[in-house]
């Protein structure tokens, strides 16, 4: 069983959030309940041997408290899939299409359990459908419990399947009911149990998995534990509030928040790190909400805890915690230099591990707290090694951003919470002759689609010699590169890296995203190449940005680029701008003021007409947003064409009309 830092599973966790998928709303009692239903629902493959096909989705599906369809998730792209009176959905090719379709539905049961599958529609009909794929499955039960689960969740079906276990576990009970199964550890036994099992489709077709069984001792004080919270602010002014800062869970387990309740007079959404309160306007006075938390599938691994908000006036005093007049640690200023940003993260990779003195009534808040001194120092002065920048030199009390004692990656939090909002930094010019902090780009790229760029360090030449982290700035155009897709990883294989680095990226407005990779064991290393990939995502040319009818250029560059040693010492790097030919996969636009094509209405509902001002015929094209064309005809010149909307789902369309050695296109709205 993979052991995953408390942290780590607190940042997964954090980006769930931001995708919205952890929280639910309801109350502890509502999240216990659904916790003990069951619910899979099974991807199906249908062959199409029309244009109007009635799918029973639910054949396959399961669940313990009966099943009834939401809606349709996504897609399809070719056609429109309805859910019908009968349970069943409709699917419908759009006219002149009939290719490879896919969407998802929506399924739920009485309990409000919900899950999601695939439809895939196979035009091919000769074609078998794909055999069924089982997947390893784990879980995880306290010692003198039975845990009910299917393993038919994680599997690929392809259809209908029965399920057969192959193999009994050695320290417990199996019990099979048709897809489920249920298991119960012999008495007195903890630790880890196994058995396998295979699924096979109607054609013969069968696969195997293991489940792997975590059976916990009943240890006191080893549950979930979720501690209250407080926090304060003013009136109409959003408070972050770390609610996990103070619970306990087995390090050994993942994490989930399962619920949050509304508060009465304000509410919480989650932020890019942390939970934000927000009180309704006008409101002053005490708020509350809880959480509830688990790290299994039983009672025991989940907790719940009240948070309680004071709200005071707007000329009210919030600060709660000890007055500080100096000496502050400001959270987030682990390099005490006076700006929480990318900096910081290589001075907590110079402190990583070290230990002190814990603060009083620490929070995240952006005020200055009052810490005792530590023993350690980290960085150096300028001139105790020669000259140059450093990092600085500061007591190791700043790098605790979160004063609880130890300086880890959990110190990041506050660095993010706390980023500030503009770019300010000035660093020292790069010598001729430093190391060059380059990224490597494809020579063309596509657009609407990721692209991943190596990040180069140093060359044959201008070897990088005695680096412990690096800080950059990556620069971008936003009008070509999706600013919330950008990401970095990094190699712990290469020259830099290793398994316990740490690594920061916070995006800013303006096309900036300030970075840091450090190394936490206070060991430099030298050589160059290449240490990790930065990742986005290129939008499409829809908007008409390009109307030279030559090739969009795509620029990525690092600024403020800087390396730090074990010592603190601090090297300016050199930069330089990669480039790339973005490939746009439609013709450009027509330039502005001509009128060869108009349509009305604009946005269209159930038609628009097509208007041809043209002295020859013209090829009409509908394209969805990914390029793919959903209608096609033949218009005659100077002529008004007709296109009914109604099979198509609502969204942004291109329309073009492609003449001999002409092609324009026009945006079109399709609304219900």
């Amino acid at each position: 069983m993979k052991t995953v830092s408390k942290f780590t599973q607190k940042a997964l966790m954090v980006l769930a959030l931001m995708l919205g998928l952890l929280f639910t709303t309801g109350t502890h009692e509502t999240a216990r309940a659904q916790s003990d239903s069951t619910l899979v629902a099974v991807d199906d493959y249908v062959f199409a041997n029309s244009a109007f096909l009635t799918i029973d989705v639910l054949s396959n599906d399961y669940s313990d408290s009966g099943l009834l369809i939401a809606g349709i998730g996504c897609g399809p792209s070719y056609g429109v899939a309805e859910v019908s009176p009968a349970g069943g959905i409709t699917y419908y090719y759009n006219m002149g299409a009939i290719l490879d379709d896919q969407f998802c539905y929506v399924v739920c049961n009485s309990n409000s359990v919900c899950d999601t599958a695939m439809v895939y529609i196979v035009t091919d009909s000769i074609a078998p459908p794909p055999g069924p794929v089982a997947y390893n499955d784990y879980v995880q039960l306290m010692s003198g419990t039975t845990a009910v689960f299917s393993p038919l969740s994680n599997d690929v079906t392809s259809g209908i399947v029965t399920i057969t276990a192959t193999s009994m576990p050695m320290n417990g009970t199996l019990i099979a009911s048709g897809t489920t199964f249920s298991y119960t550890p012999n008495p007195g036994f903890s630790g880890e149990d196994l058995f396998t099992y295979t699924i096979c489709n109607a054609l013969g077709n069968c696969s195997s998995a293991t489940v792997y069984l975590f059976v916990e001792d009943i240890i006191p004080g080893g549950y979930t534990i979720a501690n209250n919270d407080v926090a304060t602010t003013t009136e109409g002014e959003p408070v972050i509030i770390d609610i996990l800062g103070n619970d306990t869970w087995d390090p050994a387990l993942v994490l989930t928040i399962v619920s949050i309740t509304n508060p009465a007079n304000g509410t919480v959404t989650p932020g890019d790190v942390a939970v934000y309160y927000t009180p309704n306007p006008g409101f002053t006075g005490v708020d509350y909400f809880s959480y509830y938390i688990c790290t299994g599938n039983t009672p025991e691994y989940c907790d719940s805890a009240m948070v309680t908000i004071y709200v005071m006036p707007s000329d009210s005093d919030t600060t709660i915690v000890t007055p500080c007049l100096w000496g502050c640690v400001w959270p987030g200023d682990a390099d005490n230099n006076g700006i929480a940003n990318n900096y910081d993260v290589l001075a907590i990779g110079l402190g990583y591990d070290l230990t002190g003195p814990t603060r009083t009534d620490a929070s995240l808040n952006w005020v200055g707290q009052y810490a005792d001194d530590w023993s350690n120092y980290l960085g150096s002065w300028p001139d105790s090694l020669g000259g140059g920048t450093t990092i600085g030199y500061f007591n190791a009390k700043y790098a605790d951003c979160n004063g609880n004692g130890t300086i880890n990656a959990e110190d990041t939090l506050a660095v993010s919470v706390n980023y500030g909002l503009t770019h300010g930094k000035t660093g020292a010019d790069a010598d001729e002759d430093a190391p060059m902090l380059y990224f490597n780009l494809p020579p063309v790229v596509e657009e609407d689609s990721w692209v991943s760029a190596d990040v180069m360090l140093g060359e044959a030449g201008t070897m990088v010699s005695n680096i412990h982290g690096i800080a950059f700035t990556f620069n971008f155009d936003t009008t070509m590169v999706d600013p919330a897709s950008v990401s970095f990883s990094y190699d712990a294989g290469s020259w830099l890296g290793s398994a316990g680095n740490l690594s920061f990226a916070k995006t800013l407005p303006g096309g900036l995203t300030d970075a840091a990779y450090t190394r936490t064991d206070q060991t430099d290393v030298s050589g160059y190449g290449k240490i990790g990939t930065v990742h986005f995502f290129v939008i499409d040319n829809i908007d008409g940005k390009n109307q030279s009818g030559e090739a969009p250029l795509l620029q990525i560059w690092a600024s403020d680029a800087a390396t730090v040693n074990a010592a603190g010492q601090l090297v300016q790097l050199n930069t330089q701008t990669a480039s790339a030919d973005i490939a746009t996969g439609l013709a450009p636009n027509t330039p502005a003021g001509t009128n060869a094509l108009t349509l009305y209405p604009n946005p269209a509902n159930d038609w628009f007409t097509v208007f041809t001002n043209t002295a020859t015929a013209a090829q009409i094209t509908l394209f969805n947003l990914q390029g793919q064309p959903v209608y096609t005809t033949t218009a005659a010149g100077n002529s008004a064409t007709t296109i009914n909307t109604r099979h198509f789902t609502p969204g942004m369309y291109l329309l073009q009309a492609k003449t001999e050695g002409t092609v324009t296109t026009r945006k079109v709205q399709i609304v219900r």
